[in-house]
């Protein structure tokens, strides 16, 4: 009996080490589909996260997207449109009630907006700040805003040659001439300052020199400075004879002297005396050497010539020159001949013209007249009249004509020397409105220049230096 008890017993420990066996079995099993269950979730959550992430992305891609368009909009079209968003001018595109929105490569989407944050900054330049939102899908969403620094490339705001020969009739109205050299038959030129203060400086109309000029007939930079001066010469200590000339009085040349305290016998009109008063004719020592550089009529030399009025010689450097031709190239204004087309300006009304010649070749710009440029006097920057559009025309190593009866507004540049960088004015009457530089400025017949708000109001965009700034990220 006690045998057969042994090997029941013996049965029954080996069907218990069977249950705990499949209990554990069974326990682990749990474990490791529990864990596999966690393991699927996590992949799960990370391919999620991952594509969030993704997506997150490509909306931080489209954001930045935008805001290139906007600096791309601003090297293109300029400011003037987006200044006006502040006030009178809520519909125009990328203002806060009216933002530019494009889709991006990958299902993604940009809204941005251009706001002006600081105008009329002189030479730090204006700010703005371009805001934009990018989307990719999903609830991703990002924000960015960039603070851009548009500064406009300083060209002489007026007439500028080495050489200005007046052997016709001109008439100034609202702009300046400039001049390294002498500046010959001032008597063949109206100021007509009895019209406005010039529209650059805001100073009266007047011719500017920092050689002589004189009422006599004569070319080349140099001229003597007894025939026919608009100044006396100069006495024992240096002093003009003849500081103030009532037919000229806003004049500046080296043979000129204070304006203040002058006696009604040397300025009978009391003209002199009122441009004493302006900032141009102030007396200042620039370069510190004790000596005045400028005091009432008086320049000493071309320092004090290019200080007081912010003049470059040359205006525009080499690279600035090239990324000119760039631009042309991109809009199909870029020329190595005299032959050539008017550019459409319903397709880019902001237009480089450049001519890329030689000294013997000379580009004559009457087929302009009739063109989106070309217009009389608009005094008022908010007419209806003036449009937003410019035109730069860059004349590289050849010459220009300013050919008869021809209206045209527009920025001219002649960036050669002589025998090229010569600026001519042909038969019949040529009324141009803003800037023109050149090494010569030769003018025959009758020529009207002259500066006017909606000129002021259009400086040409493709020479604004465009910087982007501080980065930021709004939803981080």
């Amino acid at each position: 009996m006690r045998r057969r008890h042994s090997a029941r017993g013996a049965r029954f420990g080996e069907a218990r080490d069977r249950g705990t066996a499949m209990l554990m079995t069974m326990s682990v099993m749990m474990l490791v589909t529990t864990l596999a269950g966690v393991g699927a979730t996590m992949a799960v959550r990370d391919m999620r996260g991952a594509g969030e992430a993704q997506q997150a992305g490509r909306a931080l891609d489209a954001a930045e997207a935008g805001v290139a368009q906007a600096v791309a909009y601003i090297r293109a079209n300029g400011t003037r449109r987006v200044v006006c968003n502040l006030t009178t001018c809520p519909t125009n595109p990328w203002s806060a009630s009216n933002p530019v929105s494009a889709e991006v490569r990958g299902g993604g989407r940009w809204t941005a907006t251009i706001k002006p944050v600081l105008i009329n900054n002189g030479d730090d330049g204006d700010r703005y700040v371009v805001r934009s939102t990018g989307v990719a899908g999903g609830p991703a969403e990002r924000t960015i805003e960039v603070e851009v620094t548009v500064a406009p490339v300083d060209l002489p705001k007026g007439i500028f040659g080495r050489t200005v020969n007046l052997g016709g009739t001109v008439d100034l109205h609202q702009i300046s001439i400039f001049s390294t050299g002498c500046v010959y038959k001032r008597d063949k030129v109206a100021t007509h300052f009895e019209s406005g203060l010039d529209a650059a400086y805001g100073v009266p109309v007047g011719v500017h020199s920092s050689q002589i000029i004189t009422e006599s007939q004569g070319s080349g930079q140099y001229c003597a400075n007894t025939n026919k001066p608009i100044h006396g010469g100069l006495d024992l200590l240096g002093a003009s004879l003849k500081p103030c000339n009532s037919k000229y009085p806003y004049d500046q040349d080296r043979l000129g002297g204070a304006l203040t305290g002058l006696s009604a016998l040397l300025d009978p009109l009391g003209l002199c005396g009122v441009a004493a008063g302006q900032t141009p004719y102030q007396p200042r020592d620039l370069d510190l050497d004790g000596k005045l550089d400028v005091n009432g009529s008086f320049l000493r030399d071309d320092e004090a010539l290019f200080r007081t009025f912010n003049i470059k010689r040359p205006a525009l450097t080499d690279s600035e020159l090239e990324q000119l031709k760039t631009m042309a190239q991109a809009q199909g204004t870029y020329y190595t001949s005299t032959t050539w087309t008017v550019p459409d300006g319903s397709v880019n009304p902001h237009t480089v013209l450049f001519f890329d010649l030689n000294a013997n070749q000379t580009v004559d710009l009457k087929p302009l007249d009739g063109s989106l440029w070309s217009r009389g006097r608009i005094t008022d920057a908010n007419s209806p009249m003036c449009l937003d559009a410019s035109l730069l025309i860059v004349v590289q190593g050849g010459n220009a004509r300013l050919n008869g009866n021809t209206q045209l507004a527009a920025s001219l540049y002649l960036s050669g020397a002589a025998p090229g960088g010569q600026l001519f004015k042909a038969n019949g009457t040529a009324n141009h409105i803003g800037m023109l530089y050149a090494d010569t400025i030769d003018m025959t017949g009758t020529f009207n220049a002259s500066l006017d708000a909606c000129y002021v109001a259009n400086p040409p965009p493709s020479l604004f230096d465009v910087n982007p700034g501080t980065y930021r990220e709004l939803d981080r």
